[in-house]
């Protein structure tokens, strides 16, 4: 059936033609998006693959093509569109012929064709209803641009019901345009669309019903209110495309149909926009609904901006999300209080009351089965994402922290802060306090320099291979409490013979000025089992029994040197672990490690730098018995717990303080030994000392004078001793058992034979040829006309020499860092063996100062 419009001598109206394609743009161009007044979508005109340089401007009814120049109104569009004139093209937009145009903007049945945008002229109409009546409300549902599209009347009974109609404007077979009590087809437009449009950065809450869209829009500024036509049933029937990427609150009426409803809206924003879904209070009525809350309740704006988006303060919250990574989010439990990774795959039901009680997500996310729980999954999702990648290094275990200037003391269930404890989520943080097992607090009333003066006493009693590790041991204990807050973290090794009492030290006197917050190990403990005990705590570590009798203990005890090596400095680097997800977890370390053992198993210049050794002596004084039951006397009555509380407490109320003299101290040890490195190291042992006896901060002055009072020569060697030194020391000092020229065995280390070699003579038990020989077998021979050692770069022997070091397998590159150090061509060492080397000059190896560090670059000459 084909209808016509008759213009009776009228000219074609442009400018309706205009508007009318506007109102029709999704239909007629679809596939874009709407961004406030412009519609976003590919050009028609041009090949185009992404959307963004062609945009219709639905206010105005023009086009413009950004990447092209190219602008007009949509009428021109049409035509170019269709190859039609501008004539031709804007009277099948107002429906003069109808080829495909009415298959596109019209809808033809027996009660007419609709007729949109709706001019003023017909908004004249009263809109009475034969059996209704005059309507109460009229609503007017606009298209973005802010054209009518239809109208929705509401009329209201005597009886206190209502009857809501929709009216829509139709083309009749009559050739007559006339309002018809007929809906809008689907999918029908929001209501408030053109405010949607105008307001694009602003929340939305969809309420049911125009009249409580209408009441609630007048007192709000910070929401766009709308609605969807047609009531619960047809909450499924509406375009909500212009919601998504919004947050978007729901508010539905107090009863089934209204619940029913806000699921279906529900779960087709889900993924799409942030959805919350207002919670009702247990007290409305049924049917209660927004305006109810303002006319009948009384509720002002602020009343109503709470029930819609109540605000849980950040720390009353059961959960605090953390971030994200890598698929996985993190989230703070404040149940459980420590940092749980959750796969999104695995996000559910279950693992959501893992976070947060019941009660807590059917207020949050309610539906009306119980809880929303793929909305609440979403919503935490998105929650994680705010907040950016996870940091592993905000999270915090026991010990003794800085945060923000503030001194915070972790004792596994609280915190403690100038005296006063609060809960591990109570405090303004940055960083995340981890739930541990708990531990007794530190006293509050911190020993004074008089009562700590005890604890070096008790150390200066013991009988030490130098004096000044009384010094340095009870600045260790001193301060590994608060290792946390140092920004060098020495280290110690309790070392002595049998029977020297390192044991007793450690157990009596050590220990209990520790306290529990410690982790005691033995010697056999391995550094994943360490690192995994510690976690994020930052609490001292005892090692007992660090021996290293067989090969398996003594990679265990190399590996916790390199763990605390990797703790002792603020360097920001962190131990890495894998997962069996695929995913590696870190630690930063910042654990102050002390050995017990007969032996010393320092074998790395790294490791000597950082690890101060503590030696006893064997007991061989005449009075001995009698001196050490004075001293244990002495220890049994100080060694109590309240006692190492109060020392414990002297430490932490002088963090500001020692963290000062830790500057000062190092400084001046760093001067005195020439060496920062054990400026850092002894500097900060002493700080902690000085501590123990004196309250204030140290003056340089104050510094040089403690110092002057110890001899800190066996402590530190005042030129480091590096890496490849050692290598070379390593293997001048290995014996080999040969015979000498009677056939009678003897030991003899490299470097004797060396020096036999290259001095020209026998030596005293073995003869210059025999040296000689010796030497090339294992790699090693001697240019005279050089003066220089040369060593094998592939040497069977040197390797074996040198098996289970840091340089079994590379000591050749470790050897060419050595001053006057110079790479050979290949040389014969054996009948059987050639090969490339390094070679020294020899007045370095015997230690003369005026060895020429000049001749370090270049090859030698090969060697027959």
């Amino acid at each position: 059936m084909n209808f016509e419009i008759e213009y009776s001598n009228k000219k074609i109206d442009f400018e309706h033609a205009n508007r009318i394609a506007a109102s029709m743009i999704q239909r007629i161009l679809p596939g874009g998006r709407i961004f406030g007044h412009d519609y976003v979508v590919r050009s028609p005109l041009r090949p185009d693959n992404n959307p963004g340089s062609f945009r219709v401007n639905l206010k105005y009814s023009y086009y413009k093509d950004f990447a092209t120049g190219e602008a007009g109104d949509l009428v021109d569009l049409y035509s170019k569109m269709n190859n039609l004139s501008q004539l031709e093209s804007a009277k099948q937009i107002l429906g003069d012929t109808t080829p495909e145009i009415n298959k596109i903007i019209s809808t033809v049945n027996v009660d007419g064709e609709l007729v949109v945008p709706v001019s003023e002229e017909f908004m004249q109409f009263t809109f009475e209803h034969y059996q209704h009546g005059i309507p109460n409300e009229i609503y007017k549902y606009r298209d973005i641009a802010g054209n009518i599209l239809f109208v929705v009347c509401r009329y209201d009974k005597s009886n206190g019901g209502k009857t809501i109609i929709p009216w829509t404007l139709r083309r009749m077979e009559t050739k007559k345009v006339q309002w018809k009590a007929k809906g809008y087809p689907d999918p029908r437009p929001l209501y408030n669309l053109e405010t949607l449009g105008n307001n694009a950065n602003l929340p939305v809450v969809i309420v049911e019903g125009e009249k409580c869209a209408n009441v609630l829009q007048k007192i709000f500024s910070e929401y766009v209110v709308t609605t969807w036509q047609g009531g619960a049933n047809a909450a499924d029937k509406s375009d909500f495309s212009p919601l998504f990427g919004r947050t978007v609150f729901i508010w539905g009426d107090n009863d089934d149909p209204g619940r029913v409803a806000v699921d279906k809206i529900a779960s087709i924003l889900l993924n799409k926009s942030q959805v919350k879904i207002v919670k009702i209070p247990l007290d409305k009525p049924q049917g209660w609904d927004a305006w109810d809350a303002i006319h009948t309740d009384g509720m002002n704006k602020q009343d109503i901006l709470n029930l819609i988006n109540p605000q849980i303060p950040e720390n009353k919250k059961p959960y605090r999300c953390l971030g994200h990574d890598h698929g996985t989010y993190y989230v703070f439990p404040k149940g459980a209080n420590q940092v749980i990774g959750i796969s999104g795959g695995s996000l559910g039901k279950k693992t959501l009351m893992m976070l947060a009680p019941l009660a807590y997500w059917e207020t949050e996310y309610p539906s009306n089965s119980g809880v929303q729980w793929d909305v609440a999954s979403d919503a935490f999702i998105r929650e994680c994402e705010r907040k950016g990648s996870f940091d592993s290094t905000r999270v915090r275990g026991r010990g003794c922290w800085i945060d923000s200037d503030r001194i915070v003391l972790h004792l596994g269930d609280k915190l403690q802060m100038n005296g006063v404890a609060f809960e591990l989520d109570e405090i303004n943080t940055r960083y995340i306090y981890e739930t541990r097992p708990s531990i007794p607090f530190p006293d509050n009333d911190p020993a004074s320099f008089q009562e700590s003066e005890n604890v070096f006493k008790i150390f200066n009693k013991l009988n030490w291979e130098n004096p000044a590790m009384a010094r340095l041991l009870s600045g260790w204990v001193f301060l590994a409490p608060i290792c946390g807050v140092l920004e060098w973290r020495p280290h110690g090794w309790l070392t002595g013979p049998a029977g020297s009492g390192k044991s007793w030290v450690l157990s009596k006197i050590i220990s209990p000025l520790l306290g529990e917050n410690t982790v005691y190990a033995l010697g056999g403990s391995s550094a994943p089992g360490i690192v995994q005990k510690l976690q994020s705590d930052s609490i001292p570590i005892l090692i007992e029994e660090a021996e290293q009798d067989n090969l398996r203990q003594k990679f265990f005890i190399d590996d916790l040197l390199t763990v605390a090596r990797q703790s002792s400095s603020e360097s920001g680097a962190s131990i890495f672990k894998g997962t069996q997800i695929g995913r590696s977890i870190n630690y930063s370390l910042r654990s102050m490690f002390l050995f017990n053992s007969i032996s010393v198993g320092v074998k790395h210049h790294a490791d000597e730098s950082r690890v101060t050794v503590f030696s006893l002596r064997e007991d061989n004084r005449p009075d001995k018995v009698k001196l050490f039951h004075e001293l244990s006397v002495l220890v049994n009555t100080l060694m109590t717990d309240e006692y190492c509380s109060k020392v414990r407490s002297r430490a932490i109320k002088l963090v500001p303080v020692i963290r000062q003299n830790a500057k000062v101290f190092s400084r001046v040890v760093a001067e005195v030994l020439s060496n920062q490195r054990a400026g850092d190291q002894l500097g900060t042992l002493l700080a902690g000392c000085y501590n123990l006896l004196y309250d204030g901060v140290a003056t340089q002055d104050d510094a040089i004078l403690f110092i002057r009072q110890i001899d800190l020569n066996d402590s530190a060697t005042s030129r480091e001793q590096k890496d490849e030194e050692t290598c070379l020391n390593v293997i001048m000092q290995y014996q080999i058992r040969t015979t000498t020229s009677d056939n009678r065995p003897v030991d003899i280390t490299i470097g004797e034979l060396i020096f036999i070699v290259s001095s020209g003579s026998n030596g005293e038990t073995i003869r210059l040829e025999d040296a000689e020989n010796i030497l090339r077998r294992s790699g090693i021979l001697i240019d005279s006309t050089e003066n220089r050692l040369i060593i094998a770069k592939g040497s069977y022997v040197i390797k074996r020499i040198l098996q289970n070091t840091p340089w079994d397998t590379n000591y050749h590159r470790m050897l060419k860092r050595l001053p006057t150090a110079k790479v050979t061509q290949s040389i014969k060492f054996t009948t059987t063996h050639r090969d490339t080397g390094v070679s020294v000059l020899l007045s370095y190896l015997f230690g003369e100062e005026n060895y020429n560090e000049g001749e370090s670059n270049g090859r030698i000459a090969d060697i027959n």
